[in-house]
């Protein structure tokens, strides 16, 4: 197993044991969080970002298409990604040579994703149908404007005054993954304890800087309510007031 050089190694040792009289066999696992296949988090190399645990485990579980890289490829650039059919995906895992050194000790040339390459799949995206605005509207006033939450994409639908807006579910303080609380009636991150207002998603309290972003919604040739979730290309608000000027889908 691949360790990072200058981390710690991998101790497997038996902590206790039947054959000794012990009640079980229990064993004890020591090695340092840069080992073998892992996710590094922003912290990682910046001071005061968000850790491992602010990760939502949605990011990571469920469809992901597969693309094999050709062993000659070292770098995954934007000439390599024009050729892969990713319309509509969520996840990528790029198989490459790299699975051919989990034996060996950790090595440097191993292939890589460029900085841009990385930029644009974070920039991908997917447009996601939502309904037609009458069965949302009709939702809301069946509901009391409970939010809809859409864990694919990772918005709320939110019933703003004038219209409808896509609040993208995280925190502008150090981007957990903001929950709904039914009980208080406000979006409460669990992190810091941010809270966002149920019809605006403008902050009403604690560390978060500003207002959640909002993903753009658009309506095709059918009626049906398309949110485009390309989070390089969201409503920005920088004032923590409403403003219907974000409106893009009015009552």
């Amino acid at each position: 197993m691949p360790v990072y050089e200058g981390d710690p190694g991998v101790e497997i040792k038996a902590w206790s044991a039947l054959a000794n009289g012990n009640s079980a066999n229990v064993s004890s696992l020591s090695f340092g969080a840069h080992t073998g296949t892992h996710v590094d988090a922003p912290a990682h190399f910046i001071e005061g970002a968000r850790k491992i645990d602010a990760l939502s485990l949605e990011t990571l579980i469920g469809p992901a298409r597969v693309i094999r890289v050709p062993d000659d490829i070292m770098e995954i650039d934007l000439d390599f990604l024009a050729k892969c059919d990713l319309d509509q995906v969520r996840r990528v895992l790029f198989h490459t040579r790299n699975s051919n050194f989990w034996s060996e000790g950790f090595r440097k040339d191993f292939t890589h994703l460029s900085p841009e390459a990385a930029e644009k799949l974070v920039g991908l995206g997917v447009k996601l149908a939502v309904g037609s605005k009458e069965s949302v509207f009709a939702q809301f006033k069946s509901t009391n404007d409970t939010p809809i939450l859409n864990l694919e994409g990772k918005f709320f639908l939110i019933h703003a005054p004038g219209g409808l807006i896509a609040a993208y579910r995280k925190c502008t303080h150090l981007g957990c993954s903001v929950p709904w609380n039914a009980a208080e009636d406000q979006f409460h991150c669990p992190c810091h304890g941010s809270l966002y207002d149920k019809h605006t998603a403008v902050v009403k309290g604690g560390p978060a800087p500003k207002p959640l972003q909002l993903f753009h919604i658009t309506t095709d040739a059918s009626g049906t309510l398309i949110v485009d979730t390309n989070p390089l290309n969201v409503i920005d608000r920088q004032a923590n007031v409403w403003d219907p000027k974000v409106l893009e889908i009015t009552e």
